[in-house]
């Protein structure tokens, strides 16, 4: 410890310095002579730990060394010196915020290590006291030798007093605050009792019932008088003072005393308006508090605040006796609370909650907050805490995790029993009188059938599983017919529930309330019954409770019915084998099913977010497309058939159904297409084989070449168009010479070979206008249109004999000379209708056959 000594006695210097490097080795003391050199060390003040200064040096005083230190703050201790019977200085030196003092007398140099000891540790542990501000005084005195006194005196004595004068009552009332709720420029008033004009009863009267102002008082006058004393008191004046001799050396220490006497009063006023108000507080609090004391390591309640009676139903007197809180906490709860307390001495906290019954009985919520105290030694001394009523908050908290918990479940795709017993569980859970039990409505038998009922005994439930609905059965059975709750508190003498009564009696149930809940038409989707073991009417909050749970019961069915027939669509989306494709309205393709991608080729991955005409053929005219969604707009679907591309390039036909989805709006109006949807069936095959249907009924099968009632078509058009263009129309009915000797001696395969080449070898010769047809057998019909001469029909029948002279080479390996039979007549010379043109050619051909004559053309006129 460092040690800056200011001694203008170099014996006493010298002296202390030998006694203290003998005594106190640990001690390092640097003194000097004069107050001027002390000063110069103090410019570096953190080389030091303590300044030990006398009091009377011979170019000033220790106060002043001591007022210089204090006023700037500087981190060192103060230890003041002083001579024998300068007792009342070294007080007055104490009061100047000096850390110690010590006098020159006895073995003072002995004690003196000790005392700077502790100097040095009350500046540590007191250093934030000692730099308060000074005592601010007010002096109102009319004499002015007194004034300089006091001036000089507390200068020299009371450094830290500072002093301002009034030299009459005007000048210090300007110089004071006129309300209370001003603040003062002093701290203390010193009032001199003579003044001129107002003594100082008079002036403390006025401060303190006309301006109400608390700073403290201290009287002081001349001449002793009781009676002025006792007026002062009861005015409130802090102290009086008479002006005996050394009155002065006690001003410091008055002045202090009425100022701590003051700032006392004013502390025990605010304390009791703060116990007031805190006791207010607490009345008007949720919160109850309470203390434990910890007797042989086991907590007991010492105190408990007075709202508990309010809050809970309980006295102090009951609340404080053993026993109490346990015997309260809900029993399911009581084990887990109890497990928990040891956390309590190992963290020093504990914050839980937990269900306690209240003193009517009522079961609620506490939030129990608590905190263990240790004294000194470290060792658990108490324990206060906070109680408070939760309930409308958990009951909130608990009903949005039944909530999330269902939609938790719902989202998971779990089955409807397990969600309606999650929920029904969860409610039991906020209430335990509650027993719930949750039936779903089966419209197509009308009864009910059971989803959920946790705490109800099996055999209850299987007997009341498919309840018929209907007016007096029971109160679900009620409900669900009248779709409104059914409160019955006393199943015992209810006539609803007389044919159930062995039931409920063996279950000990007797209330049920039971409320249905409904999808958003308001149709009734099943019912929420709550169950009791004693008869029951529905508090001021149970109802509004049972219908947070009836509310979501109604969204979690209707949910899982939705998601159920949303799997069933989009099974069947996927089943179904005709295309469907679904657009937003831009268009673009949003969903598409299996069908579409096995018949277009596509898969999902490569149209969704594409416009529809990604397989566009190009076979329909931009007009095509403006009809059909001028038809979709207007009517809200269109159907017909389209050529589409494959993604394998082929064209293809459709027959393609496309329809606006409407959704309602909340007013129950249509608020327009949302999107389009568009079924479609590939009708290749169904082409192909009407096709193939067309062919077989209007084609020869063998040949290829049209049949007769093709022909007869035909010729019917050539007939009319010869007509309106006064055109000629001949016709060749063709016959084959000795064909039965073929089938007859080669049979019929070989016979066919003939009749396909022979049909070949023909149409080589014909013009593409010209029509031939094969009747049957080995007949066939020749059609010429726009002929000119009536003898170009014998030139091209000529023609076909010469193309006959030329022998047959069958696949067969056959070969066969053949020859022909023609008959032709013409349009409008020998006939004017169909019929009778092939009838003409037909008897010609009779006549040629008839003939005999190699090659043979017969031309038959009518």
């Amino acid at each position: 410890m460092k040690i800056l000594y200011i001694e203008d006695s170099s014996s006493d210097a010298g002296l202390a310095c030998r006694t203290l490097a003998r005594t106190s080795p640990e001690i390092e003391l640097t003194t000097v002579g004069s107050l001027a050199e002390g000063l110069q060390y103090l410019e570096k003040p953190d080389q030091y730990d303590v300044l030990l200064t006398d009091l009377n040096l011979t170019d000033g005083s220790g106060l002043e060394i001591l007022s210089h230190v204090r006023g700037r703050r500087l981190p060192l201790a103060v230890v003041i010196v002083t001579g024998a019977g300068d007792h009342d200085r070294a007080v007055a030196a104490f009061k100047a915020c000096a850390d110690g003092y010590v006098i020159k007398e006895g073995d003072y140099l002995q004690r003196l290590p000790r005392l700077l000891h502790g100097a040095c540790l009350r500046f540590h542990t007191r250093n934030t006291e000692r730099y308060s501000p000074l005592l601010r005084v007010l002096y109102i005195e009319h004499d002015s030798f007194d004034i300089d006194l006091m001036h000089r005196h507390l200068a020299q004595y009371a450094p830290h007093i500072e002093l301002t004068t009034a030299t009459d009552v005007q000048e210090a009332l300007a110089l004071l605050p006129t309300r209370s709720d001003q603040v003062a420029g002093f701290d203390i008033l010193l009032i001199d009792y003579c003044m001129p004009g107002m003594d100082g009863l008079e002036l403390a009267r006025l401060l303190r019932e006309e301006r109400k102002l608390p700073i403290p008082i201290v009287l002081i006058t001349g001449h002793g008088d009781e009676m002025v004393a006792a007026r002062a008191l009861h005015l409130g004046v802090e102290d009086y003072l008479i002006k005996y001799e050394d009155y002065l050396f006690e001003i410091p220490a008055i002045l202090e005393k009425a100022q701590r006497q003051s700032e006392l009063a004013r502390e025990r006023i605010i304390l009791k308006q703060t116990s007031l108000r805190l006791s207010h507080l607490l009345a008007a609090s949720p919160v109850v508090l309470y203390n434990l004391h910890i007797t042989k390591d086991k907590p007991e309640v010492a105190w408990v605040s007075e709202n508990i009676e309010l809050l809970f139903g309980y006295t102090r007197k009951e609340a404080l006796a053993p026993g109490w809180w346990e015997s309260h906490v809900y029993p399911g709860d009581l084990e887990a609370v109890l497990a928990r307390q040891p956390l309590l001495f190992t963290k020093g906290e504990l914050v839980h909650d937990y269900r306690f019954y209240r003193g009517d009985g009522k079961l609620i919520w506490i939030f129990d907050e608590l905190r263990l105290i240790r004294d000194a030694e470290g060792r658990p001394s108490e324990i206060v805490g906070t109680c408070l009523d939760i309930s409308e908050h958990k009951r909130g908290e608990l009903i949005r995790q039944a909530h999330q918990s269902a939609l938790n479940l719902i989202v998971a795709n779990q089955p409807l029993p397990v969600i309606l017993n999650d929920i029904a569980t969860h409610l039991e859970v906020i209430n335990p009188d509650m027993l719930v039990s949750i039936l779903l409505l089966d419209k197509r038998a009308k009864h009910l059938n059971l989803g959920a009922a946790p705490s109800l005994p099996d055999d209850y439930n299987a007997a009341i599983n498919s309840l018929k609905i209907g007016e007096g059965i029971g109160s679900c059975g009620t409900a669900a017919f009248r779709g409104e709750a059914v409160i019955i508190p006393d199943i015992d003498h209810h006539p609803y529930w007389q044919p159930y009564l062995e039931l409920t009696r063996k279950a000990d149930l007797h209330a049920c309330w039971s409320v249905p809940f409904k999808d958003e038409k308001g149709h009734v989707l099943g019912t929420f019954a709550i169950y009791h073991r004693m008869a029951s009417e529905p508090g001021p909050g149970d109802l509004e409770l049972i219908e947070e749970f009836v509310s979501f019961t109604a969204l979690a069915v209707q949910k899982v019915y939705a998601a159920e027939a949303l799997r069933l669509a989009a099974t069947v989306f996927e089943s179904i084998r005709e295309g469907v494709v679904i657009t937003d309205l831009e268009p673009r393709i949003v969903a598409v099913n299996r069908a579409y991608t096995e018949i277009t080729g596509y898969s999902a991955d490569q149209v969704i977010g594409k416009n529809p005409t990604v397989i566009k053929s190009g076979h329909h005219d931009k007009l095509f497309y403006q009809q059909m969604w001028a038809k979709l707009k207007k009517d809200g679907y269109w159907s017909g058939e389209i050529w589409n591309r494959r993604k394998s390039g082929e064209v293809y036909p459709q027959w393609l159904t496309i329809s606006a989805v409407n959704f309602g709006s909340e007013d129950g109006k249509e608020a327009g297409p949302s999107n389009y949807v568009g079924v479609f069936t590939d009708v290749s095959q169904i082409k192909q084989s009407e096709a193939q249907l067309a062919r077989l009924a209007h084609y020869d099968s063998l040949t290829g070449l049209p049949n007769r009632l093709l022909m007869q078509t035909y010729l019917q058009h050539a007939v009319e168009r010869a007509q309106r263009n006064h055109l000629q129309v001949a016709v060749l009915y063709i016959d084959l010479d000795r064909f039965k000797n073929v089938n007859d001696s080669l049979g019929h395969p070989v016979g066919d070979e003939l009749l396909i080449m022979l049909a070949e070898r023909l149409k080589k010769r014909l013009r593409e206008e010209d029509t031939l047809a094969r009747l049957g057998g080995d007949e066939f019909l020749l059609i010429l249109e726009d002929v000119k001469d009536a003898s170009d029909p014998a030139i091209v029948a000529a023609t076909l004999l010469d193309l006959l002279s030329t022998p047959f080479l069958l696949p067969s390996g056959h070969e066969i000379f053949i020859n022909a039979s023609i008959g032709i007549s013409l349009f409008p010379d020998d006939a004017s209708n169909v019929t009778e043109l092939i009838q003409h050619a037909d008897m010609a051909m009779y006549e040629a056959k008839k003939a005999g004559v190699i090659p043979t053309v017969t031309i038959r006129k009518l």
